[in-house]
């Protein structure tokens, strides 16, 4: 959603004070309420709230508006497209699955069929996206699809496509009802581990085709009438070439990348994009070195459009499929792509499905276009739980989705939503009007909440100096403590501003990154993948996270390779002055100083661990710091070390369960350095739940029961989360949190939140949970040790702000350091002495620009 400029802003003060008009007063607060209303809708809906985000992107519009009076309005505008064609369906389910959307919008496919588990709720199922109305499950599948596609409806709606793996097949389903309409096979079956890349329809939807990577690649092709395979495309590579799928081309043929491995190295060359036609031709379009060089499961192709769109996860790519020449390129972090403006451009957004204001539009000649509000329908497609949070999500599924192409424009659009709705509705929405409250006291609040607004879509950016400029905006001159409690969203984008670590690097790589406790000291690295050339110039490196300053590249550099929670990524220790960084591909963990990043040794594997790779649970640092724990997993062991970090000695090794019905893992430190291990145990006379069982484990090998509960098999049954320092362990499940005393073993109390992560806050007399869910910061929830809700400040959401991003402002960490030793906002000033403090950091200049353009005193 576009923002209220600094000009803008500054010329709605202007007229708030100077003009002797009541009615340019009038009307400059309205347009303010307007935005705010508009802001509010977007939330709703991406919470699942369709009803209400429509009814407040009414109200942010006069009664019966004209077309001027809509075109004065366009960020209610934006939000009321959004709300009458984005397909955000609240379901009944907590499933976690895959989405999709029909061409007419008015159906949808939820669901992942996991055949390990029998979940309750896994069962895929077509519902009405409109409004969540369930129309039938879709017991018929007995088999797994690929995770990054999602089920597809064919171009005219009436099926819906379900491809199976490992053995290759589509079930066909009719959409109107859900019922079976047949099934396509291939007798093909991929050796694990394999995966499908499904293609999805042809334009005309006669043919369905997937491709897959096995034995150099291939594509299957099916007559959907028929019901019969009609093409088996294979490739004719040597030894090391592979032929990846991209998706159908203009003209019914395939887009399709050719690269060649290294059986050494794993590095990739020779990348080309070729196109294959049904008949078998090939021929190659362009050379991809230096533009796209690893393929993606995530490429976008479109009916009639002859161009791909490929992507590396952080950059994305327009190639013309008939010259091979580049159209555009843009930088964005897994993107998803739809087709807009009746085929003339691409609306563009990272996955991220919060991010309704970080989305671009490109024309296929490359120019970027102001951005309305119908372009994002398309992209604005997930299911979420009654609870709001979300639960399915739609990859790869917009190249026959709904994209609101039957809305009409301007005043009619609104004529039209307003006249489905039932005369109690119509009033309520008439009370609560924009116009309705116009005084100027109203005004400057609502300035002051935009101010806030855009600071924290700053914070996001990592535009820190910028949100902290904001923030001081939304405050007038000379704040007094009334003003900070009147204004109290802008002193709360102030503290959260002061106290985030959101750096720019330059990188557009995915990233690890970790803050230490006291805010100075950072660790980034690349996100390990050996296919790609730069991954070496990605050098890992401990920085300054208040202004990304380059401390020191790490000597040597650790291959990290995928580590497990709760430690994602490598972790500080509690006074912030060590660097931890283990290694999956050794099992060993290095110690670095994060003052200087001087390299101070290495903590060694013991028996059958040692220099094996494998698997690691992090379990990091004592609330001491002298001690590191991990968990691992080789081949025929599995255990956990723990080590005296000033000696670098292993002093405990503790074996774990190798049954696999009873997998282990680490949770976490207790109040007297003990363990908890939790154990997720199968019960075969119950598949669809397992029983989870947590332990205290001493040092010494003494082992004490703790707690015990249930969860769904094979998922993240509980994420734990450990604070000696609060004297709990906060177990986090679907449901939401439960505390529990580290000493006794009673639980102290239970929140019910959709499964959030927990963090320390208020020097650990207090605690904030995020919940999964698309919500602002200032929506988290704050509670004492007992359980009792309080005001949230500023600083209670500092340990989920951090995050690392490229010099253009797009976020690319893809894990972040434990939380149980980041950064809190500690040891700064808060309320009027932070105003004066961060003030008085400010040029002349700078002061000067603030105050013309802040909120003006009342």
């Amino acid at each position: 959603m576009r923002l209220m400029t600094f000009a803008a802003l500054a010329m709605a003060v202007l007229l708030l004070v100077q003009e002797a008009s009541g009615q340019t007063r009038v009307d400059e607060a309205a347009r303010m309420m307007a935005e705010n209303l508009a802001k509010q809708s977007l939330q709703s809906l991406m919470l699942g709230d369709s009803p209400s985000a429509l009814d407040l992107a009414l109200k942010a519009f006069p009664p019966q508006p004209t077309e001027q009076e809509m075109a004065a309005l366009p960020d209610a505008v934006f939000a009321l497209e959004i709300a009458a064609g984005s397909r955000v369906a609240r379901i009944a389910e907590e499933t976690r699955g895959l989405y999709s959307v029909d061409s007419t919008g008015t159906r949808a496919f939820v669901g992942f069929f996991d055949p390990r588990a029998g979940a309750e709720g896994a069962v895929p199922a077509i519902h009405d996206p409109r409004d969540g109305t369930l129309i039938r499950r879709l017991d018929e599948v007995k088999a797994v699809t690929a995770p990054e596609h999602s089920p597809v409806f064919s171009p005219d709606g009436r099926l819906l496509a379900y491809p199976t793996m490992p053995g290759i097949s589509v079930q066909l389903f009719n959409a109107q009802d859900g019922s079976w309409a047949g099934e396509m096979g291939s007798g093909m079956v991929l050796p694990r581990p394999g995966t499908i890349l499904p293609l999805g329809f042809s334009s005309d939807g006669a043919f369905y085709a997937v491709g897959y990577l096995n034995n150099g690649g291939g594509i299957l092709v099916w007559n959907v009438a028929d019901r019969s395979l009609v093409r088996h495309l294979v490739s004719n590579g040597g030894p090391g070439e592979t032929s990846w799928p991209l998706g159908w081309d203009h003209e019914d043929g395939f887009a399709v990348q050719n690269f060649v491995t290294d059986r050494t190295s794993g590095r990739r060359s020779g990348v080309v994009l070729e196109r294959w036609t049904m008949d078998g031709q090939r021929r190659t379009v362009a050379d991809l070195a230096g533009v796209i060089d690893a393929p993606s499961s995530r490429s976008f192709t479109f009916p009639g459009v002859p161009m791909v769109l490929m992507t590396d996860e952080a950059r994305l790519a327009a190639i013309d499929l008939e010259t091979g020449s580049v159209r555009f390129t843009t930088e964005v972090l897994h993107p998803e792509v739809a087709l807009v403006r009746g085929g003339s451009a691409f609306a563009i957004r990272p996955f991220d499905l919060g991010s309704l204001d970080e989305f671009q539009v490109i024309d296929r000649q490359g120019a970027r276009l102001p951005p309305e509000g119908r372009d994002l329908i398309p992209l604005a497609q997930a299911a979420v739980s009654r609870t709001g949070e979300l639960v399915a999500v739609a990859r790869n599924a917009t190249r026959h989705t709904y994209g609101g192409q039957d809305l009409p424009h301007g005043s009619a659009l609104y004529g039209a939503v307003l006249q489905r709705l039932g005369g109690d509705r119509r009033m309520a929405i008439d009370q609560d009007r924009a116009g309705a409250q116009t005084d100027a006291a109203r005004g400057a609040q609502l300035m002051s909440q935009n101010f806030a607004s855009e600071a924290i879509t700053a914070l996001r950016h990592g535009d820190r100096r910028g949100a902290i400029g904001l923030a001081l905006r939304g405050l007038p001159d000379g704040p007094t403590e009334e003003d900070m409690a009147t204004y109290a969203a802008a002193a709360f984008a102030l503290e959260l501003a002061a106290g985030a670590r959101v750096p720019r690097i330059a990188q557009d790589r995915e990233a690890r990154f970790s803050v230490n406790s006291s805010g100075t000291r950072a660790f980034i690295s690349h996100w390990e993948d050996s296919s790609r050339p730069d991954t070496r110039a990605f050098p890992q490196s401990i920085i300054d996270p208040r202004d990304g300053r380059v401390i020191r590249q790490l000597a040597p550099q650790i291959e990290v390779h995928g580590i497990s929670s709760p430690g994602i990524s490598a972790s500080f220790s509690p006074d912030g002055t060590l660097l931890a960084v283990p290694s999956n591909r050794t099992s060993s963990v290095h110690i670095f100083a994060a003052g200087d990043g001087a390299y101070l040794g290495e903590m060694g594997p013991g028996g059958t661990a040692a220099g094996q790779k494998g698997v690691g649970y992090e379990v990091g640092f004592s609330v001491d710091g002298r001690l590191y724990a991990r968990g691992y997993g080789v081949p025929g062991a599995a255990g956990i070390h723990v080590w005296d970090v000033a000696t670098r000695q292993l002093l405990y090794h503790l074996p774990m369960s190798l049954d696999r019905n009873a997998r282990q893992w680490p949770l976490g430190w207790d109040h007297q350095a003990n363990l908890f291990m939790q154990t997720a145990i199968k019960d075969p006379g119950a598949p669809g739940q397992n029983r989870i069982v947590i332990e205290r484990w001493s040092l010494n090998g003494a082992i004490s029961p703790f707690v015990a509960t249930t969860g769904r098999p094979f998922d993240a049954e509980v994420t734990a989360f450990a604070y000696p320092a609060t004297g709990l362990l906060f177990l986090s499940t679907e449901g939401g949190v439960t505390a529990v005393d580290m000493a006794s073993g009673q639980v102290r109390f239970v929140r019910q939140l959709a499964a959030p992560f927990v963090a320390m806050a208020r020097g650990g007399r207090a605690v904030v949970l995020n919940p999964r869910q698309l919500v602002s910061p200032d929506q988290f929830v704050v509670l004492d040790l007992a359980g009792n809700e309080l005001t949230i400040r500023g600083r209670d959401a500092v340990a989920f702000m951090h995050a690392l991003f490229s010099l253009n402002g797009n976020r690319i960490d893809e894990s972040r350091g434990p939380l149980a030793t980041t950064y809190l906002g500690h040891g700064t000033a808060e309320g009027l002495e932070l105003y004066h403090a961060l003030w008085a950091q400010l040029d002349a200049e700078e002061r000067a620009r603030i105050k013309e353009e802040r909120v003006p005193r009342q």
